[in-house]
């Protein structure tokens, strides 16, 4: 039966039929919704129920029930959900109201938009790097799930998994990475989710709310953090390619988009986007926390198509719940507004080599230990329609650092002794 326990499903139910059956019932929790002949083995039946439900299909003949089968927790889906349009340069949300949703709050901001019916994208800030907390367990999820066949919900770690996406449990994350092939599984995972500047060095501090560290060398990217949902919800859908390059069946993908929209809704795992759309939209999310920053990223599935949102905050001086909420609903409801709308009815970005001129700074978190005196200065400027923190580092320079992969020095200012950079060095 598709979907199964815990699965995710785009708007359809498909159970495999006994041979005497010649009909079936669909029941969602306890309630007869609709019957239909049994075709070709199978009873299809389409649904307009959204969240998170029981299912159950009796197959019957000339009246008598047969046989029965079922699905506890699945998530249901919009049909429009299906849509896995990939992003493109052309257009996205009005860089304006993204730029609004960004004012104020935390001292470092970063977000991306993607609207999975257009391809329509944009984000402010989305190459910076910042402390990743707990988004990059995306990763580990995929590499986890390649590892583990046709049936992962049936195997030892499917609790891992479970907790892991639900709650972001450390403690689960730490098993699964000792018992499939540590942190080389989560690094496979992010390349075949199509993260370019996210890290997974290794296991989680159990705690990390209490003394984290000031300086984290797992860091992720705004856009990273879309582009790795999308790959999740396009292996999903069934998106062309998109099973290939992640590595994922269609039903390991519909299981990992479950377990995100079932993510419990409390505490520090509360979402940080579900208050700028309306009460009761499906949100596949994944949340990551430490004192220093708070990061909300998920898929929003409307009625007029899914769109993604991510919000990244950083404060040295410490991030608080409300503040980030506050943040991460105005970007949802930005995406939420623009998405649907075609992308060339929408503000194309400003050309290559413009400066941004915000009067509120949006800038990557910096390194917090002491640094070099050639401590780079930061310019923001569009690199091909994309807002990014720009500075030459001096090749020797210490600590790991984020090199542009866009191609190029955008400022054209000579440098021999330095690279172009994305990002402060370290962090």
């Amino acid at each position: 039966m598709s979907p199964g326990d815990g699965e995710a499903a785009f708007g359809a139910v498909v159970a495999r039929a006994p041979a005497a059956a010649d009909a079936a019932e669909l029941s969602v929790d306890g309630q007869p919704v609709a019957r239909t002949a049994v075709a070709g083995g199978r009873a299809r039946f389409a649904t307009t129920a959204t969240g998170r439900h029981d299912l159950r299909v009796a197959f019957s003949r000339d009246g008598a029930v047969v046989a029965t089968t079922g699905a506890r927790g699945a998530e249901l889906l919009p049909r429009s959900a299906v849509a896995a349009a990939p992003a493109t340069a052309a257009g996205g949300p009005p860089a304006a109201a993204l730029a609004r949703a960004l004012a104020g709050g935390p001292r470092y901001r970063a977000a991306w938009v993607h609207d999975l019916t257009t391809g329509a994208a944009a984000g402010v800030n989305a190459g910076a790097a910042f402390p990743a907390a707990s988004t990059v367990k995306l990763g580990l999820m995929a590499g986890a799930l390649r590892r583990l066949g046709a049936a992962p919900e049936r195997s030892a770690f499917a609790y891992d998994l479970r907790a892991m996406a639900g709650w972001s449990s450390n403690l689960a994350t730490n098993r699964l990475l000792r018992r499939l092939g540590g942190p080389a599984t989560a690094a496979d995972g992010l390349r075949r989710l199509g993260a370019r500047a996210s890290t997974f060095p290794g296991e989680y501090i159990v705690g990390t709310e209490l003394a984290p560290p000031r300086v984290s060398s797992r860091v992720t990217t705004a856009e990273d953090l879309g582009r790795m949902l999308f790959a999740i919800h396009a292996a999903a859908a069934g998106a062309p390619g998109a099973r290939a390059r992640t590595g994922l069946t269609a039903h390991q993908a519909r299981l990992a988009l479950g377990w995100l929209l079932a993510s419990q809704q409390r505490g520090d795992n509360a979402s940080l986007l579900a208050g700028g759309v309306p009460p009761g939209t499906p949100i596949a999310q994944k949340n990551g926390w430490i004192r220093a920053a708070r990061h909300g990223a998920g898929i929003l599935y409307g009625p007029r198509g899914p769109v993604i949102a991510v919000a990244l905050t950083y404060d040295e001086a410490g991030v608080g719940a409300a503040a980030a909420r506050a943040l991460g609903a105005r970007v949802a409801a930005a995406a939420w507004t623009a998405r649907g709308v075609p992308a060339a009815a929408q503000r194309r970005p400003r050309p290559s080599g413009t400066f941004d001129r915000q009067p509120t700074p949006v800038r990557p978190p910096a390194r917090l230990a002491a640094q070099p005196p050639e401590r780079p200065s930061p310019t923001r400027v569009h690199t091909r329609g994309r807002l990014v923190h720009h500075a030459h580092v001096p090749t020797a320079a210490p600590g790991p650092v984020a090199t542009s992969r866009r191609g190029g020095c955008p400022c054209a200012t000579p440098h021999p002794s330095s690279r172009c950079t994305t990002a402060f060095p370290g962090g």
